[in-house]
């Protein structure tokens, strides 16, 4: 409620008797008076229940797979990472430049390219890698329009043609890449009211067991909010994890962001090595106020340009960012997020896409098709799975 001064004219009455009409008129008197005014302001639908936010979204969605099918067609013999993920970011940005004027936009995550053993969050800028013929190469980006975020990570082989032939069409990391594309498409089809986040974690756990490989221990799928890209309700890759996590329901108008991480290893927590922390994001919880100039100058960039998305260290315009985000690192106020590992040796297969689950059905918006040249993957031999794995997207029930 909020109270303004009006000036409010006292008239006189509309019924008049002839005495008072033929009297002398008034003199009009104007006085100050307090008027309360109730404002009930409507709150932000900040669901995809709201037509426009799903618009945002499915806007991101497109030019977020049409620069993962860039950079996917980048990943050759001899390139570089860290030059791909320049070029990567440059397209992300350039994209997002294009419409919604006045409104927040930018990268929800850099971009990323982990090749053979580095499993995540490698964007070349702390050591850079040369990519050889038959890698494996793992790419993850996102952007975000208007705070709502969308991402998607997809895995190939490099070659010249982008295409997987030759020796590499029968190898185990060409068979991992099926395996995993596959298994996304199980798990998406589990992301329906009625459901658990334990129901996905169980059917992404059974695909991989099938297709003889393991889903990697830590890794998280999360429920998506506007500028949240790590939400509280999350999905393991494996039911039967040790680190045990909320089981929650699966509802309409929610949005997910679908994480699926396969190794041909035990399925270990990954580690980190040598290779220093590429990329950052704010902690929503950071309360120190900065001691050091620098410290401050690099908190309010980072506030302006990214908001709690991760970023690119390297991307800090300001000159002494490292020096200030070292201070805000130590007191929480921003969060390393490190560069991992697989064991060498082992094929990791990453794939992702954010999912709108609606009232009508499941949607994925972010990922793009299987490599070319990938084999087809084994048919399932459990009659159950099989029959979950091919559970409709659409949630419309059939009239009797």
């Amino acid at each position: 409620n909020s109270f303004c001064t009006l000036l409010v004219r006292k008239t006189p009455s509309r019924t008049m008797s002839k005495k008072t009409a033929a009297a002398p008129a008034q003199e009009e008197e104007w006085e100050d008076v307090e008027e309360e005014e109730e404002y009930e302001e409507e709150e932000e639908d900040t669901t995809i229940a709201n037509s426009d936010v799903i618009m945002r979204y499915k806007k991101a969605a497109q030019w977020t797979n049409e620069t993962l099918t860039a950079v996917a067609a980048m990943c050759k013999p001899g390139a570089s990472v860290k030059a791909i993920c320049k070029s990567g970011d440059e397209m992300l940005l350039a994209k997002v430049a294009q419409a919604f004027r006045g409104v927040d936009k930018g990268i929800a995550m850099p971009t990323c390219v982990n090749v053979n053993s580095i499993a995540a969050h490698c964007n070349g800028t702390e050591g850079d890698v040369t990519i050889a013929a038959g890698d494996v190469c793992k790419i993850d980006l996102g952007i975000h329009i208007d705070g709502y975020p969308v991402m998607a990570a997809t895995t190939v082989i490099a070659s010249d043609n982008g295409e997987i032939a030759g020796d590499d069409a029968s190898g185990k990391a060409a068979s991992a890449i099926s395996a995993g594309y596959a298994t996304m498409d199980a798990a998406v089809r589990q992301l329906r009211p009625g459901h658990t986040t334990t129901d996905v974690a169980t059917i992404i756990e059974k695909c991989a067991a099938h297709f003889g490989l393991q889903p990697q221990d830590g890794v998280l799928s999360h429920q998506l909010k506007r500028y949240i890209v790590d939400g509280f309700k999350t999905i393991p890759c494996k039911a039967s994890t040790d680190h045990k996590v909320h089981e929650y329901d699966i509802e309409e108008n929610t949005v997910w962001c679908l994480d699926i991480v396969l190794t041909t290893g035990k399925g270990s927590r990954l580690k980190e090595k040598d290779m220093k922390p590429c990329l950052s994001k704010a902690a929503i919880d950071g309360q120190y106020e900065p001691k050091l100039q620098a410290a401050f100058e690099a908190r309010g960039e980072i506030e302006k340009r990214f908001q709690y998305f991760p970023f690119s260290i390297a991307s800090l315009e300001n000159p002494k960012a490292r020096l200030g985000l070292s201070e805000l690192n130590k007191h929480g106020v921003t969060l390393p997020i490190p560069v991992l590992y697989e064991k060498d040796g082992e094929t990791l297969v990453h794939f992702k896409s954010t999912v709108l689950v609606t009232p009508k059905k499941i949607e994925k918006v972010t990922g793009i098709p299987v490599q070319k040249g990938a084999p087809a993957p084994a048919g399932y031999a459990d009659e159950e799975l099989a029959a979950r794995a091919k559970l409709p997207i659409s949630l419309k029930k059939k009239k009797e």
